[in-house]
């Protein structure tokens, strides 16, 4: 079996700061995960694309709007580590990025 301290633990974007554990500390322990779920779903999206992969978990939830799945993904994990729920970031990128660097990246976070 794997090791799942690598999946339980923070990284450079999933930092167990103090605005993650206090939405962490809310989140009803009967249902964690569809708990989590349902706080990621009732962050609205914004329209500042600059901000796109520069953000915290902290920070995006501090701003009250996420960019697009990067930002949903990363206060998701975050969360979900915090509750002790080992939890992995996953980016998939379309085929033609990789054969086009030039084009637009396009792919899905999970």
């Amino acid at each position: 079996m794997t090791d799942s301290s690598y999946y339980l633990s923070e990284g450079k974007f999933t930092q167990f700061d103090d605005v993650c554990r206090r939405i962490a500390d809310s989140i009803d322990t009967s249902s964690t995960i569809k708990a989590i779920d349902a706080f990621v779903k009732s962050i609205p999206y914004g329209s500042e694309k600059s901000l796109w992969r520069k953000r915290t978990a902290g920070d995006i939830i501090d701003d009250g709007f996420i960019t697009g799945c990067t930002d949903a993904c990363l206060v998701f994990v975050t969360l979900s580590r915090i509750k002790g729920i080992p939890a992995a970031y996953v980016e998939t990128i379309e085929e033609g990025f990789l054969s086009d660097p030039t084009d637009i990246i396009q792919g899905h976070i999970f």
